[in-house]
């Protein structure tokens, strides 16, 4: 499910390969790749590295990865201006400190690097809908909340160029006639639909 989830984010990051010399092999940060399975299916022209905390999901990712880290990213020592590409895909929304989390990525990030950064919108036509019932509402883990409008201004605010946004939706398995009917059913918990996931793409 976390490959078919981040489908979108996987294929761009596989097409920016051609973007980078033959003899060179960028390097790419993955934050919080729980164990890897969408970073089992990004070329092996990047040198993959991960971050992930919890211990036995960072076991199963080092298999998927050239070195991984079993930690936070703000308790990792690594050189400035390392990585090329910095995948966080539905992690910002779990961090206590977002402003510490993007300004650690910056500096990882070397000049011109790209930032594939997803989350939920928190304040997508769905969540103005359904109010308390929004789905993502339901998950206590979800501290750090951002709407695309935030998002982008947060971004911008801390050293990113926003070059593209993405609503992943119509191209997913959620996309189906049973989840647009439950669009009808007001006081259930609301189902998948368009603009409540986000993928930034940034400089």
């Amino acid at each position: 499910s976390r490959q078919e989830f981040a489908k979108n984010e996987i294929e761009r990051i596989n097409s920016m390969i051609q973007n980078y010399p033959e003899s060179y092999r960028p390097k790419l940060l993955s934050v919080g790749l729980g164990g890897g399975y969408a970073e089992k299916l990004i070329s092996n022209s990047y040198y993959k590295v991960g971050i992930e905390p919890d211990l036995i999901a960072s076991k199963i990712a080092s298999d998927y990865v050239d070195e991984i880290h079993n930690a936070s990213i703000e308790d990792v020592m690594m050189p400035e201006n390392e990585f090329d590409v910095v995948f966080a895909h539905h992690v910002i929304e779990h961090i206590n400190d977002p402003v510490q989390f993007i300004q650690k990525i910056n500096s990882l990030l070397r000049p011109g690097g790209q930032l594939i950064l997803a989350t939920r919108n928190f304040e997508s036509g769905a969540s103005g809908m359904y109010g308390e019932k929004f789905r993502i509402l339901n998950d206590y883990t979800h501290i750090s909340l951002f709407s695309d409008v935030s998002l982008r201004e947060f971004l911008q605010d801390y050293g990113f160029q926003v070059d593209y946004v993405d609503f992943p939706f119509f191209e997913t398995k959620y996309f189906n006639k049973k989840n647009l009917l439950r669009l009808l059913e007001k006081d259930s918990v609301s189902p998948p639909f368009y603009g409540s996931i986000m993928t930034f793409y940034a400089t």
